[in-house]
């Protein structure tokens, strides 16, 4: 046992030892890098190229650079844009600046030449709508442009459309909605809008009422007021103030949007008083006028025909006779 061991112990303090022990040791390490080096060379392993910024390039320029760096491009998805040029390139993947290996592909997305063509049935619906809320909708959902080209008079609320108008047709209104016409994004539609003054109405008698009365009565109609003495307005409850002249008179015709001018009193007017309060009593004295007077003309037509036939008829025989005698 004892020559056993000195005899291991002999050995791993050989210089032979430590020569096999360094060859099995350097083919390891040999081994080892000609994996690496053999896994480079197929995996390219080590080498990586970042992706350039592609966003806003033409797809030729996209390809020239793509090609000079290694890298594959390809197109996936195509979409006309307004304002956009045809053929830009508006999204990318990988991103710009990620990291990728020779040959790898970057896939791209680019603007049409043509717009898409969106029929008026999927539109919503126009006519009789808020001008400015429907302008919102067809930018935002649709991509299409809004311009007013008219204002007409419409007793609604001003600012609501009245009729639709495409290339110069008439494409909405009242009466109809052509359905099967094609708008283009990026295409104008054009509107005619109602606004409230334009239309003709006839001016009512305003004196004796109420200015409150009357300011509201005039808002229904889109005819302003206007006062002689602001002060005396500004001052005091509209309530309590009267009109007491107006101009153009009661009858006259108004364009909407027009001012009929007001003058007020704090009292009602003289006027006011006299017309509103004897008109029952007139009435009144009217219908018991006409009573009498059709009992008391029997009575005087007969006592007339007596009176006539009596004396005028005897006195001319009278007188006659009494001339002869002298």
């Amino acid at each position: 046992m004892a020559t056993n061991t000195k005899q291991t112990g002999s050995f791993f303090k050989s210089s032979y030892f430590w020569k096999q022990l360094g060859f099995i040791i350097l083919t390891f390490a040999l081994i080892i890098l000609i994996v690496g080096f053999t896994l480079k060379l197929f995996t390219k392993h080590g080498q990586s190229i970042g992706v350039p910024n592609l966003v806003g390039k033409s797809i030729e320029d996209a390809e020239d650079i793509t090609d000079d760096l290694g890298l594959d491009i390809e197109v996936i998805d195509s979409v006309f844009m307004v304002g956009k040029k045809p053929f830009e390139v508006i999204r990318q993947y990988p991103e710009t600046g990620v990291n990728v290996k020779s040959g790898r592909v970057v896939y791209v997305s680019v603007t049409k030449e043509v717009a898409d063509k969106i029929p008026l049935s999927r539109l919503p619906i126009l006519y009789g709508k808020s001008y400015e809320r429907k302008k919102k909708e067809l930018e935002n959902g649709f991509e299409i442009k809004s311009k007013i080209v008219a204002h007409q008079f419409d007793a609604g609320p001003p600012g609501f459309i009245l009729a639709v108008i495409y290339e110069g047709d008439t494409i909405i209104n009242s009466a109809s909605r052509r359905l099967e016409v094609m708008i283009p994004k990026g295409g104008t539609l054009e509107f005619v809008v109602s606004k409230p003054d334009g239309g003709e109405v006839r001016i009512p008698d305003l004196v004796c009422k109420t200015l409150d009365e009357v300011e509201f009565f005039l808002s229904t109609i889109y005819i302003d007021p206007e006062y002689s003495d602001v002060d005396l307005v500004n001052k005091n409850p509209k309530r309590s103030l009267y009109v007491a002249s107006q101009n153009p008179s009661a009858g006259s015709q108004m364009i909407m949007g027009e001012k009929v001018h007001l003058t007020v009193s704090t009292s009602k007017p003289a006027i006011c008083v006299a017309v509103d309060e004897p008109i029952a009593k007139d009435k009144i004295n009217e219908e018991s006028k006409i009573e009498p007077k059709t009992e008391s003309k029997k009575p005087e037509k007969k006592e007339v025909k007596t009176e006539i036939k009596k004396p005028e008829a005897k006195k001319p025989e009278i007188k006659k006779p009494e001339k002869k005698v002298e």
